[in-house]
């Protein structure tokens, strides 16, 4: 099984690469480990099965400025009885880059995804339904923290958080504004 954490910081500045390194050792050993700083935000990606990271990994658009890690295998469809194949990290990326967040009224199954867009700099973190991994945000010393491991949170975590499968499914943060639509 994979795990996806990551951070946004809500002050002007960069990730602390030492908390990164914190974040990955509370989600425990796995078989590999992705991590992606991009200044103002890191995505980490673990998992625990080697067969699955050729897709399952961390992934970006080709000129950098999107960034997601995906779990489980997301479908696309009008409905859930005629989705597709289950899309791959990078096309459900090229799929996000083409709709924006309302790609995600078009998913289907069990996933969990994370996406840091830069030229928004927004991350959307997003699930579907019943059975899929739980996304829990908190507050952590000035920083947003998610993960679909209850383990990555430290004792200063502040507003435990689940994404609402039922009401959202989806959570846009933006840098000190963060709100739920």
């Amino acid at each position: 099984m994979a795990e996806m954490a990551g951070v946004l910081t809500q002050e002007d500045g960069n990730v602390d690469s030492s908390y990164v390194e914190l974040l990955l050792q509370r989600l425990g050993p796995g078989a590999g480990n992705g991590v992606v700083l991009l200044r103002e935000a890191a995505m980490i990606h673990t998992w625990l099965a080697s067969d699955t990271r050729t897709e399952r990994q961390l992934v970006q658009n080709a000129d950098g400025t999107l960034c997601a890690t995906v779990l489980g295998r997301p479908q696309w469809g009008e409905s859930s009885q005629c989705s597709q194949d289950a899309l791959i990290p990078r096309e459900l990326l090229e799929f996000y880059q083409a709709r924006g967040p309302a790609a995600f009224r078009y998913l289907w199954g069990q996933w969990a995804v994370a996406i840091w867009d830069a030229p928004r700099q927004r991350l959307v973190l997003s699930r579907g339904w019943a059975g899929s991994p739980p996304i829990w945000t908190a507050d952590e010393d000035h920083t947003l923290i998610y993960s679909t491991s209850p383990t990555v949170f430290g004792p200063n975590a502040q507003s435990l958080n689940e994404l609402d499968t039922q009401d959202t499914r989806l959570l846009r943060v933006r840098q000190l504004a963060f709100a739920t639509v």
